[in-house]
């Protein structure tokens, strides 16, 4: 299970990237919010890797288990703003 979230991890970090790179080319607002869903959950990914590596489990930390539920609500959150933000814009 540790080798899905660090493969998630990598990805959300490689798509952060992306578009922050996009961004400064672009200066689209959309695609920083993106980038800014993926990093809520490369921020969720982390934390079940580290999970893995010390001496707790996220489903027994009430607390832990809720705010993770919270940021990846908010992860996707964002990045439906962006998809609607982008549908809006005329095009061409």
């Amino acid at each position: 299970m540790q080798l899905e979230y660090l493969v998630n991890l990598v990805f959300c970090i490689v798509i952060v990237a992306l578009a922050l790179i996009e961004n400064r080319r672009l200066k689209a607002g959309d695609i920083l919010l993106i980038g800014l869903g993926f990093a809520l959950f490369g921020v969720s990914h982390l934390v079940r890797l580290l999970e893995g590596a010390g001496d707790y489990k996220v489903a027994d930390i009430a607390w832990l288990n809720s705010l993770l539920i919270a940021v990846r609500i908010c992860g996707y959150s964002s990045v439906v703003a962006a998809l609607i933000v982008r549908m809006r814009r005329p095009a061409g």
